[in-house]
């Protein structure tokens, strides 16, 4: 069906992301395919990520931080801005209003950290930029969906934007959002897949973990995030290569937050084991500050290591290309914290496998999806920096076989991880509800 004259209306914690790329390149391949989308943002993006062949971005009005303050003292610093749309709304529908309030309340409730707090603060927040999000749907008049991306935060605000309007909505579920119970307390999760027309997640490991929370488990849809393998291709050179201009430094690249879910620690002990091993390489750490700069930065110095491995700061994809097809080995060894946090499918290991990149990463969550160890790429047990090492040191010493693996991963990504072929059932799946709902219109 034609869905030209109708609207998506997507919801987002912040938008365009560097470590959210993934989002921004269905955005932009779902309006490719002829898709109208409202994006709406609680936060601002990253200058880095802005791109001008995204749709224009409703940014919500600024809200302080819930911590170290009592509601009454938040609301008194925040409403101002919220105030017209609680107006709109009471004489738009005051029943469906006071509903969605009682929901929040409720919520607010419900999910307390103890019993001996009142509230949990964040319900009315979110129900506030429900109210705006509401509106601008509401006036606008085409919107036919509601779709967040992540489980918790914008998934709430959308579930109330629903309420308010009366449309359906849905969700994409990544990582940590599914697996830290704190972002979605109590039965929250196992309510939204029950209030929601469809849920979508990144991995096969995420559906079935999903699947266990509803009694509904085919609204549950495994969709890789895909990528366009059009921009993410191999160097035109022998791949077998990959060197420093004298032949003998082995370029190593690794690409995320630091943060300790990525692994990086043990990937630095893993260079200190190489580099006792008289191995020549030279490993990039490219990516955005986290909360363990101090730690990595600590560790390179600990281990003498600052020859051969350098903290490189952030860059937009087109830069980061350049870093994928002048390293030799990929690595990524992430890690499962205690709290449940993990990457799905580091997208940054799919990009790599796209360019032919042997790639070494941890046999954990939804990676041996993609990767076959010794077919297109080599798993290695997490936190196991021995283990790390002698993977990596294979590949140092084996330029074949970086060439087999590489050329296997491309074919890999090639075959499933395509965006153009992903984004087809998503949209799809938009189609099916939309036409649903305008037929009981």
């Amino acid at each position: 069906m034609s869905t030209q004259k109708t609207k998506i209306a997507y919801v987002l914690k912040g938008f365009p992301r560097l470590s959210e790329s993934f989002i921004a390149n269905e955005v932009r391949i779902l309006s490719q395919k002829q898709l109208q989308l409202g994006l709406f943002s609680i936060l601002k993006g990253d200058d880095l990520a802005a791109d001008n062949d995204l749709p224009p971005v409703h940014y919500l009005p600024r809200v302080s931080s819930l911590s170290r303050t009592t509601l009454v003292q938040w609301l008194r610093q925040n409403f101002s801005p919220f105030s017209r749309f609680q107006g709109y709304w009471l004489s738009r529908s005051p029943l469906r209003y006071l509903r969605t309030l009682g929901f929040a309340l409720d919520c607010a409730v419900r999910y307390r950290h103890t019993s001996a707090t009142w509230t949990k603060k964040t319900y009315f927040k979110e129900f506030l930029l429900a109210t705006c999000i509401a509106q601008a749907i509401d006036e606008d008049g085409t919107y036919l969906h509601v779709h967040a991306h992540f489980c918790h935060g914008a998934t709430t605000v959308a579930w109330m934007v629903s309420m308010l309007t009366g449309l359906p909505f849905s969700f994409t579920a990544h990582a940590k959002d599914i697996y830290q119970e704190k972002l979605n307390p109590g039965d929250l999760l196992q309510r939204k897949l029950s209030a929601a027309s469809f849920a979508v997640t990144c991995t096969h490991a995420n559906v079935d973990h999903l699947r266990d929370y509803t009694a509904t488990p085919n609204k549950i849809h495994g969709i890789y995030h895909g990528l366009n393998t059009q921009t993410f291709v191999p160097p035109n050179v022998n791949t077998s290569g990959r060197e420093d201009v004298d032949g003998k430094i082995t370029r190593l690249l690794t690409v995320g937050r630091l943060v300790e879910k990525k692994g990086f620690t043990y990937l630095i002990e893993a260079c200190r084991l190489l580099r006792d091993r008289g191995r020549s390489f030279h490993l990039d750490i490219v990516g955005e500050n986290g909360d363990q700069d101090d730690i990595i930065a600590a560790a390179i110095r600990e281990h003498d290591l600052q020859d051969c491995v350098s903290l490189k700061p952030p860059v937009p994809q087109a830069a980061l290309l350049d870093y994928y097809q002048s390293a030799a080995v990929f690595v990524l060894p992430c890690v499962i914290l205690d709290d449940g946090d993990r990457d799905g499918i580091p997208n940054v290991m799919a990009e790599a496998m796209a360019c032919a990149l042997p790639v070494v990463v941890s046999r954990i969550s939804g990676i041996p999806e993609l990767v076959e160890n010794g077919v297109n790429g080599v798993l290695v047990p997490s936190r196991d920096a021995a283990s790390l090492a002698d993977a990596i040191d294979e590949l140092i010493c084996s330029p074949e076989t970086r060439a087999a693996l590489g050329a296997a991963a491309r074919q890999r990504i090639e075959a499933v991880f395509d965006a153009e072929s992903t984004h087809d059932r998503l949209r799809d799946l938009f189609d099916d509800v939309i036409a649903s709902h305008a037929a009981c219109a």
